[in-house]
């Protein structure tokens, strides 16, 4: 009898998971909310070398965590290595490979030889395991590799086990010198790419006179990506000036939006638009939020956070497509966006918060606002924007996910004011409801997730399928025969901010040794 109810409850699980992955109007990746209870994550990292024959190389490496803090690849003894060797490999990206494993794209610049200082962006995929799937695990495979340096990749799922690889390319000299534009590549799951002729002919997201970079992206839905980017003008009377654009590559490559010959603007205007964050809109479009520098006059050295939605045929949908809308417009700094879906078709936007004048001046703080379908303030009734985390430190580098219930949970960096703390960087936390209200701590302060002598930093997050989250960070010693050594750490917070891994009382170690750890990238 027992084992009967339990068949009848694991189907009753499996047509509910199947309804959510596949129901009308549901993109794939709001899957990732709903992940399953005690799921680990897997975490990458770069590893610098500190002493002796490695100093000075930097490796990138990746380790696996259950959902009580334990390590389970190599019995928990060293990080699962995804490339090392006579380059410098940095700044990974990464993305679930549906069947427990990953895959990681990263920089890896050459030490020596003619080739020194050339820049390619370098793959591998690690199994649930851990084991190297590419190439016999002996090398990883090259993704974009040519006479121009290719760096800062982005990557998005295919929704195939592979793939979608953004990144910029960089001029090395002749007559592009100093031109910056952005390539793409599609890879399997087996490691072949799968878009032109291989890493030497990537497709073009954008190539022109200016210098586009900083891109962000997210899949369309369809076995494509959506990708936003900065153009800076670089001659004529707009040099200098940056904007956003857009494109959209389907699964093939193609660009889709202005049959392929131009991106299309997304936020231009008299100010500066930088720093582009990407939200699914649920609806094969997406939300853009960034950051306005204000020009010169009356507005000068001025910062504000705007935001506009596109659809997934690359029409501008808030304003008449005429200009953003304004998140967040005060004399303060607004920078730093981070944003997730509101599960009603909106967003949820979090940002720095500077104060320029007065006796606060200088002073960083934590503020969201939640915007609806069509662009309109919801929060204290569009007036002003929700405070978060605001205290004598600074917060600051705020990271956010979505709480599945139309609120979110934030982690940011806590930075010590003068005096005793004068220095000091602790990770925090917060959980906000639907309509704005600060749940953890009865709203008067926000969770410690790390505070130690050390130097706690680069928070990183995922959920952990029960309705809290995962923090991971780096952690640097300020002290002691290890000082300025660099590690990874972490630490589970319940639904009601209460942390879970040992008793709450200290963070979980997650890769440590004789090399520092830096840049955790959580993928779930």
């Amino acid at each position: 009898m027992r084992r009967g109810v339990i068949a009848v409850v694991l189907l009753v699980v499996l047509v509910a998971a199947a309804w959510v992955l596949w129901s009308p109007g549901e993109r794939p990746e709001s899957a990732v909310l709903a992940a399953t209870p005690g799921a680990a994550t897997t975490l990458v990292f770069e590893q610098h070398g500190r002493t002796g024959e490695y100093v000075g190389d930097i490796d990138v490496a990746a380790v696996h965590v259950s959902a009580d803090g334990a390590l389970l690849w190599n019995e928990g003894k060293q990080a699962a290595t995804v490339s090392s060797g006579d380059y410098q490999e940095r700044n990974p990206v990464s993305v679930s490979d549906g069947e427990g494993g990953i895959l990681v794209f990263f920089e890896a610049e050459a030490r020596t030889g003619k080739l020194a200082g050339d820049t390619q962006i370098m793959g591998q995929r690690l199994d649930s395991q851990g084991k190297m799937m590419w190439n016999g695990g002996e090398r990883s495979t090259p993704v974009a590799y040519s006479d121009w340096g290719e760096k800062h990749p982005v990557a998005v799922s295919d929704g195939q086990g592979g793939a979608i690889v953004i990144f910029e390319q960089y001029a090395r000299g002749g007559e592009y010198a100093g031109d910056i534009d952005l390539g793409a590549q599609r890879v399997s799951r087996e490691g072949k790419l799968l878009w032109g002729k291989g890493g030497e002919s990537s497709m073009t997201v954008s190539s022109g006179k200016y210098l586009e970079r900083n891109a962000a992206a997210i899949p369309d839905g369809a076995g494509g990506a959506i990708v936003v980017f900065e153009s800076e003008a670089r001659s004529g009377e707009n040099a200098g000036d940056v904007q956003i654009f857009a494109q959209r590559l389907n699964s093939e490559g193609k660009m889709m939006w202005n049959d392929g010959e131009r991106s299309t603007g997304v936020a231009y205007s008299a100010w500066g638009e930088k720093n582009p964050v990407l939200v699914p809109d649920g609806e094969g479009g997406a939300f853009v939020i960034h950051e306005q520098y204000g020009p010169a006059g009356e507005n000068a050295g001025d910062i504000d956070i705007a935001a506009q939605r596109i659809s997934r045929d690359g029409r501008l949908l808030w304003n008449e497509g005429k200009r953003s809308v304004d998140v967040a417009s005060s004399h303060s700094l607004e920078r730093a966006p981070a944003a997730v879906s509101d599960g009603a078709g909106g967003i949820i936007v979090f940002f720095e918060l500077e104060a320029r004048t007065g006796k606060t001046a200088g002073d960083s703080e934590i503020f969201a606002q939640r915007l609806s379908a069509d662009g309109r303030r919801l929060w204290k009734k569009g007036e002003e924007s929700v405070a978060v985390a605001a205290s004598k430190w600074g917060e600051k580098r705020p990271v956010a996910i979505a709480d599945g219930r139309g609120g979110a949970i934030v982690a940011f960096e806590e930075h010590g004011p003068a005096g005793e703390n004068a220095g000091d960087t602790d990770v925090g936390a917060q959980r906000l409801s639907s309509d704005g209200t600060m749940m953890w701590n009865q709203g008067e302060k926000s969770a410690i997730v790390a505070s130690s002598a050390a130097l706690e930093r680069v928070p990183t997050m995922v959920s952990d399928g029960a309705g809290g989250v995962v923090v991971f960070f780096e952690l640097e010693n300020r002290t002691g025969e290890n000082v300025g050594d660099s590690e990874i750490f972490g630490q589970r917070l319940a639904p009601d901010g209460t942390m879970l891994w040992n008793k709450g009382e200290r963070s979980s170690p997650v890769a440590t040794s004789r090399w520092g750890e830096k840049g955790p990238v959580a993928v779930r």
